[in-house]
């Protein structure tokens, strides 16, 4: 499941990140159906060859994806919890990107509208905007089907950490909070962590 997830994020933000062209939007947007399509079926059975072998396709794609585009907050700041709490990178990144996508999708609505359709949200009769605001809630319902709809907390970070996080994401990751969308503050990834507890 962590594995499974971290190739969703690789797609995830190669596809909204600023370095994204429309290549590495077509090879993240398979990925990223592919493992919204394939990762719960893995996980309930692992001898299923054909949804493990989509997944490793999709891990191929992603990889390439984040080649070309890179990541963005996500990663940025679930590398330094890992660190510092010695947990799987997938969980690091599960526990705080609902509120990642709860404060970026405005960065870019089309984008952030786009995942959350793939992520299994219905357009209906929303605009683009209101459809970019569910991105969130399409991520949340993806995690708990996959057993990773988690908390900061549930992993051992309190909020006596949250200035440290922030320093190291800084410090390790500016490469990828400067691919972001929008632009990034020490203030915004506070934020998230706080939204994550």
């Amino acid at each position: 499941a962590d594995t499974g997830i971290d190739v969703l994020y690789h797609a995830m933000e190669a596809y909204v990140s600023k370095g994204a062209n429309r290549f590495s939007d077509l090879i993240a947007m398979e990925a990223i159906q592919l493992v919204v399509a394939n990762l719960e079926t893995v996980l309930a059975d692992g001898s299923n060859l054909e949804a493990r072998s989509n997944m490793a396709w999709a891990s191929t794609l992603a990889g390439l994806a984040i080649d070309i585009a890179g990541t963005v907050t996500i990663h940025a700041a679930a590398h330094p919890i890992s660190g510092h709490f010695n947990k799987p990178h997938g969980q690091t990144l599960a526990a705080i990107s609902v509120a990642y996508l709860r404060n970026n999708y405005m960065a870019n609505p089309i984008k952030f509208a786009g995942l959350a359709e793939l992520l299994g949200s219905q357009a209906n009769k929303l605009n683009t905007t209101e459809l970019a605001a569910q991105s969130p809630v399409a991520l949340q319902n993806f995690l708990r089907r996959v057993g990773r709809d988690i908390t900061l907390s549930s992993l051992g970070v309190t909020e006596d950490y949250i200035d440290q996080l922030v320093a190291d994401t800084f410090k390790t990751m500016a490469g990828a909070l400067g691919n972001n969308p929008q632009p990034v503050t020490p203030a915004d990834v506070a934020q998230i962590y706080r939204e994550s507890l």
